[in-house]
């Protein structure tokens, strides 16, 4: 064998990649109480390093690869991959455009490309993030570029990069917390050609018959999606259609979670549902393996 690579598609310790502190109130873990008396691993980076664990190679040590798709935070994890000194990956550095680094690549990506790229009309084209988090790690893949003026269309510049949409048809949304709840703040932002961040404050943010995409890494209930495509569509013109893209879909590892987000997804019988097309990679079989069961009842 001249090399390995592994690839994990899915990496369930991904949004365990900090230290957190934690306390006990009314008998159970709490963890929103920043001086808490009792401190967890960040498990993302002992399972980087249990994966770096391997027995010894022998006489003739066979070169590694590591492959993830879609990480939620990279950083933490390529750097301890990197400290262990154990894999023959290729540093370079990440390279936000086509959601490629060192250990990674991206699905939205392969998605913009092949489907939302030969859709066409990208002049009533949206994408919109459910949170801060995923519109740093995603809105260089489809931004025009520059202070583009006019929409852009270009399948690629030969690296993968597609470019796409001026800064204000690519949008986010808050959450906020409130106590021990997170919700999503009912304001469109964007950031502009010079990093400012701005609302969105036309009371119509999306012309009629405008094409919007929600787009997340993962999802595990589905709620932020679904409040996304609520807000989107109270600031739309008629003839709207509003899709949804996950790399992973989770659903907390459960059925029930699985049959909920289906019903959800269809809506009330004789009204609009609130998501047009749902679309996510099979990068947990399982889970995905329910959803084709519910959408197939």
């Amino acid at each position: 064998v001249a090399s390995i690579t592994i690839v994990c598609p899915w990496c369930r310790f991904c949004q365990m990649e900090r230290t957190s502190r934690w306390t006990v109130k009314d008998g159970q873990w709490f963890n929103g109480k920043a001086e808490g008396e009792f401190v967890d691993a960040p498990t993302l980076l002992s399972f980087a390093e249990l994966l770096a664990s391997a027995p010894c190679d022998g006489a003739h040590p066979v070169p590694r690869r590591l492959l993830f798709i879609d990480v939620h935070e990279y950083e933490a994890l390529e750097n301890t991959l990197h400290a262990t000194g154990q894999f023959a990956n290729q540093l370079c550095t990440y390279d936000f455009r086509r959601g490629v680094g060192t250990y990674f690549a991206s699905a939205f990506a392969l998605y913009l490309r092949e489907t939302l790229v030969p859709r066409g009309h990208l002049d009533k084209t949206y994408v919109v993030f459910p949170d801060q988090g995923a519109h740093r790690r995603y809105n260089t893949m489809v931004q025009a570029g520059g202070n583009n003026k006019t929409l852009t269309q270009d399948a690629g510049d030969g690296q993968g990069y597609v470019k796409l949409l001026p800064y204000n048809h690519i949008l986010f949304l808050h959450k906020e917390r409130v106590g021990e709840k997170t919700d999503v703040v009912e304001k469109l932002f964007y950031v502009d050609a010079d990093g400012v961040e701005r609302e969105k404050k036309e009371t119509r943010a999306f012309p009629n018959g405008a094409y919007v995409l929600i787009a997340d890494d993962f999802t595990n209930s589905g709620g932020t999606l679904f409040k996304g495509a609520k807000i989107i569509r109270n600031r739309a013109g008629p003839g709207i259609t509003v899709d949804a893209f996950v790399t992973h879909f989770v659903a907390q590892y459960d059925r029930a979670t699985v049959t909920t987000f289906v019903d959800k997804l269809y809506g009330d019988k004789g009204q609009q549902p609130p998501i047009d097309t749902f679309a996510c990679t099979n990068s947990i079989p399982g889970v995905v393996k329910w959803l084709r069961e519910e959408v197939g009842k």
